[in-house]
């Protein structure tokens, strides 16, 4: 009912369905040209605009005129007189449909191989003619004379028409429901389990928005390509979901190997955001941040060489960072990401590792401004040195700690902690001269370290760390007096030992690691007494020892030289009855 291919003569078009006057013919008038509904004489214009009122529809989802409860005088006034509204698409795009609903013919598309033409040019990202209002009627005549040509040239225009809005209306519901799910996956991961996370019996629910949340990223993961925003949101979801499986620094589900997938996945995007962005030094930090909390997954999963590994690249990471960003946060940040590794490699007992390690993380402190991590490098480097046989490099590293530990006690005199910090140096002083038989100032080196740990202690009655490190100081101290040649001294030393211990495993028994102290407190105390031909001291003593020693759980770890003195304790127990029992 429209167009040049089915024009009749006609005064005025009506509805379909409508009664109709003697010689009017049915038109649509939704679709009718101005020109057909005044009754005018027909062109091709009439066909572009009709062409003009699908494209439309197709774009827009309705029409140009509203029809619905408007009379047939109402619609043929909008029609022939009213500027439709644009479609909303685009402003190339809705110049083009406009053009073609002009209300003069003269202003329309020439023909349809020219509206065609623009939307091809539109297609191709090229300025299009609709936009510099220049449409002429230079093939009118040719039109008219090849009528047939033109009516096969608009179906095929029209069929161009049709695939065209069906392919960008496809295109916008893609996107539409990508967005959809993107947003609804963020919802999931950053506010759902969240929200949820602290509520008691959660655990349940927790796993199951885990797996969804999964399914939701692992699809939105396969569309992202290029776009590097939605690369990192699912990095930082994949990070959370890992965290919340088996992050074992918070409250998680168990599942380390799901939390190994979910980081994998995320240090996988990270890397190519930074592949593609190498200055992305939030990237960066991240990617550090789950290498460090996989290395820790990895080491307690017993796969060590992964877990160093992974700690190596992070290093390198920050290292990459402090260059392009040399902040003393990123600085400090590289210092610590050193020093967790030199402490990985010396639990690993990899001693040459661990003290190469401990070197450079001593360099990086070095040239911060944090004298207490500068005097606690210095300390470690020593106790792996000490591992290596190299006492006297390790007696070098004690004396540069302690000298930075005394000038802290000096700027703050009654500090507990630079207190105790002084007291570690000369502690462990006292062990290195003790190995190189250097007895005296052994005993010298553990007396200041009992004076200090003494006025924390008395400072502060409930500071059990401190009462415990005194309990250890007179223990090493007994050692060190016995070999010095001061057997009396070595005695009362061991006995307040003892003592001291004996109150912090009753102030705890549950403390496993206490009840050992105090057990091996008590076997010293009755090698000195027995030293001293003190039998019925050592007996008592040996016995104690002997039944705290049966209350440990039998995972408990023991140094050689603690495993040496628990197993002869039967056979000084049967010394000591012996000797007693030859008393007259």
């Amino acid at each position: 009912d429209m167009g040049v291919t089915g024009v009749q003569t006609c005064a005025l078009p009506i509805f379909e369905g409508e009664t109709t006057h003697s010689g009017t013919p049915l038109l649509t008038p939704t679709y009718a040209s101005p020109e057909q509904v005044r009754g005018e004489h027909l062109t091709t214009s009439t066909d572009v605009y009709s062409l003009g009122v699908i494209l439309y529809e197709l774009l827009s989802d309705r029409l140009p005129y509203a029809s619905e409860g408007q009379s047939l005088f109402q619609l043929w006034t909008a029609v022939c007189e009213r500027t439709p509204a644009p479609p909303g698409v685009t402003t190339d795009l809705d110049s083009i449909v406009l053009m073609a609903l002009r209300k003069e013919p003269g202003q329309r598309y020439p023909s349809v191989e020219a509206f065609q033409s623009d939307l091809e040019l539109y297609l191709a990202g090229r300025p299009v003619r609709a936009r510099q209002g220049n449409a002429l009627y230079r093939l009118r005549r040719f039109v008219v004379r090849h009528k047939w040509a033109v009516t096969a040239a608009a179906a095929t225009f029209l069929a161009a028409c049709l695939a065209f809005g069906v392919i960008w209306r496809q295109e916008r519901l893609a996107e539409l429901r990508f967005q959809q799910l993107r947003q609804f996956a963020r919802s999931v991961v950053f506010e759902l389990h969240d929200s949820i996370e602290e509520l008691p019996g959660s655990t349940a629910a927790r796993k199951l928005l885990v797996q969804r949340s999964l399914q939701y990223l692992r699809s939105l993961e396969a569309s992202s390509g290029r776009d590097l925003s939605l690369k990192w949101e699912l990095a930082e979801a994949y990070k959370r979901i890992g965290d919340a499986q088996g992050n074992t620094a918070r409250a998680n589900l168990g599942d380390s190997a799901g939390a190994l997938d979910s980081y994998a996945r995320a240090r996988g995007l990270l890397r190519g955001i930074i592949a593609a962005d190498e200055g992305n030094l939030p990237a960066r930090n991240t990617l550090e941040e789950l290498d460090r909390t996989c290395a820790d997954i990895l080491w307690d999963r017993g796969r060590q060489g992964e877990s160093l590994a992974l700690q190596r690249e992070a290093i390198e990471i920050l290292r990459q960072v402090a260059q392009r960003n040399p902040t003393l946060p990123a600085r400090k940040t590289l210092a610590l990401a050193q020093w967790n590794l030199a402490t990985s490699l010396t639990r690993a007992q990899d001693w040459p590792a661990a003290a190469h390690a401990w070197e450079q993380t001593l360099a990086l402190y070095e040239s911060l401004p944090v004298r207490r991590n500068i005097a606690l490098s210095h300390k470690r480097l020593a106790s792996v040195y000490m591992k290596q046989n190299r006492t006297p490099e390790a007696v070098a590293q004690l004396r540069a700690a302690e000298q930075i530990d005394r000038e802290s006690l000096s700027a703050a005199p009654a500090s507990p902690e630079a207190k105790m910090d002084l007291s570690f140096d000369l502690s462990d002083l006292g062990l290195a001269f003790f190995v190189l038989d250097r007895y005296q100032e052994a005993v010298a080196s553990y007396e200041g370290a009992l004076a200090l740990r003494r006025e924390v202690a008395t400072a502060d009655p409930n500071d059990y760390r401190a009462r415990t490190s005194v309990g250890h100081s007179l223990d090493r101290l007994a050692v060190a007096y016995q070999s010095a040649g001061n057997l009396p001294a070595a005695t009362r030393s061991a006995r307040e030992a003892a003592t001291i211990l004996a109150g912090v495993r009753a102030h705890d028994p549950a403390n496993q690691q206490s009840c050992k102290e105090a057990a091996l407190a008590l076997a010293r105390l009755g090698s000195l007494y027995r030293a001293s031909a003190d039998w019925r001291g050592a007996l008592d003593a040996y016995q104690r020892a002997a039944a705290q020693l049966a209350e440990l759980h039998t995972g408990m770890s023991f140094t050689e030289e603690d495993k040496r003195r628990i197993a002869g304790i039967p056979a000084a127990l049967e010394e000591c009855r012996r000797n007693l029992s030859l008393r007259p």
